[in-house]
């Protein structure tokens, strides 16, 4: 994949419900001629194209009006495994692809990147000038916030979790997030470290 050094990379990861995407936007406010790209909005279309495999793991039921069916998938622990080793696969994919159109256009000085599995693209993360973990300082309000947003169980948030472990990776700055104004006070800060990181080039 081809980096554009012009454009200065960051990497935001966490567990699921931590912050991260709420961050990342509140970051992308600050900072001028910066591009989000939130691994979600990509991940069905990503894995949508593989319909036909869908279909043979679960029937056809597990695509509905033209969506992933979470419940089916997240129902059974092996079929659970392969999909989501299909889905991190896609994602990988997608975001190079996203990212290579984006380098491509040369519009943007500032390319934010947001996953919770972000840091196992080893040659995206590697590529990202600052690397940032988003922490729930609270794991009752993490489950809390996620359930109102996803409707998933315990279980459910259980696994996800187990999906990567975040303490394995180095970042240089690891926000926590009370669930009140502090992200968007921390993304203030760090808009303005990075502003004058790129100043200092």
């Amino acid at each position: 994949m081809n980096y554009n050094n012009q454009i200065y990379f960051i990497g935001v990861t966490g567990k699921c419900g931590a912050g991260k995407t709420t961050f990342s936007h509140y970051l992308q406010e600050e900072l001028p001629l910066s591009t989000l790209i939130h691994a979600d909005d990509i991940m069905f279309d990503a894995v949508l194209s593989e319909k036909k495999l869908l279909i043979q793991l679960y029937g056809n039921d597990i695509i509905s009006d033209g969506k992933l069916n979470k419940n089916l998938y997240m129902s059974d622990e092996n079929k659970r495994f392969v999909i989501g080793k299909l889905i991190s696969q896609k994602i990988k994919t997608a975001l190079k692809d996203k990212i290579s159109e984006l380098v491509s256009l040369n519009k943007n000085t500032v390319i934010i990147l947001d996953w919770f599995r972000l840091p196992e693209c080893t040659d995206i993360w590697q590529n990202c000038q600052t690397k940032i973990l988003i922490k729930s300082i609270d794991e009752n309000l993490r489950w809390f916030y996620l359930n109102q947003r996803r409707r998933i169980t315990l279980q459910d948030f259980a696994l996800r979790d187990k999906m990567i472990n975040h303490d394995a990776f180095l970042y240089d700055e690891i926000i926590l997030n009370g669930y009140d104004n502090s992200l968007s006070d921390n993304a203030k800060i760090m808009a303005k470290k990075i502003m004058k990181n790129e100043c200092e080039k």
